[in-house]
Parts: C-alpha cells; sequence; structure tokens
C-alpha cells in the first residue's frame, strides 16, 4: 500500500472523526481506510487512533505523526500543483502562417 494514501487516510479519518467520512473523500471502502491507518500502525509499531463505535482519538504517538502528516500532505499537494501547472502552460516558439495582408492589418492595430 502506498504510505502517502495512508498518510491521507489517517489524517483525514482525525479530520472527519471517522473512516466514513473519510472514504467518501478518499474514495475507498471503509475497510480500505482502516487497513491504509493499521499499515502505519504496523510500520511504525504504535497506536496512533483510540477506536470507538462512536468516534476516534489521537493517542499521543498519534498526535505527533499528525503534525508531520499535515506537512507532508501539504508538500505533496504544493508539488502536484505545481507540476499540473507546468503541464497546462505553453512553452516554446509559436509559429502563425497567415497571409502577409492579415499581419499588416493586424500588426497595425496593436
Amino acid at each position: 500500500m502506498d504510505r502517502l494514501d495512508a498518510f491521507r487516510a489517517f489524517a483525514l479519518s482525525w479530520q472527519h472523526g471517522s473512516f466514513a467520512a473519510a472514504t467518501r473523500e478518499m474514495d475507498v471502502t471503509r475497510s480500505q481506510a482502516s487497513k491504509l491507518v493499521a499499515s502505519l500502525e504496523a510500520t511504525y509499531n504504535v497506536k496512533l487512533l483510540n477506536r470507538t463505535s462512536r468516534a476516534l482519538s489521537l493517542t499521543s504517538a498519534g498526535a505527533e505523526l499528525h503534525e508531520y502528516v499535515r506537512s507532508i500532505l501539504a508538500l505533496s499537494d504544493e508539488v502536484s500543483l505545481a507540476l499540473t501547472e507546468r503541464r497546462t502552460q505553453a512553452v516554446g516558439k509559436l509559429v502563425v502562417n497567415a497571409p502577409m495582408s492579415f499581419g499588416t492589418i493586424m500588426l497595425h492595430r496593436a
């Protein structure tokens, strides 16, 4: 499983207060979101969230990780935005093929 997805599932679950709300934003199933968070807990060998049938709460390790995860996700979103904008910007030389009269008329207007 992708660690960035696991970070996002963890952050959204805590932000929204449940796995169900996080799954709607991530477009995954509730069990997938739960497994993503469980994979983080297994990776770091700590419990990140206290789970009850009604709510989630952060453990001390979860609170510490959450600070890092917020920064990581913000940076990831910033990189995605920067690269997406780069792809949509036109670069290079523009060559226009038009009759001389068109160029003369249009350049005199400018």
